[in-house]
């Protein structure tokens, strides 16, 4: 095997480990979120309002992060230099 490929395999595995750390961690983190929120609505279920919409905009944001990770995955598998 010559360097490029073992260059390649790298960058392969470096992909699948940055998407699947992010969708690992995005997943644990709405999870937990969905458990305070319910927690949340079940002491004062009055602020159903306000409570949603805090919880979705802290959605967007743990989305957000694992759509970085699979931007730095598409980064890694299509952008390393193929020689």
């Amino acid at each position: 095997m010559d360097a490029v490929s073992i260059n390649l395999g790298l960058a392969q595995l470096g992909a699948g480990v940055a998407i699947g750390f992010a969708a690992a961690g995005g997943g644990a983190g709405m999870g937990i979120l969905g458990g305070y929120f319910l927690t949340a609505l079940a002491r004062q279920p009055e602020l159903l309002g306000p409570l949603r919409t805090y919880m979705i905009l802290v959605l967007v944001f743990i989305e957000a992060q694992v759509l970085y990770g699979f931007v730095v995955s598409m980064i890694l598998l299509f952008a390393a230099p193929k020689h």
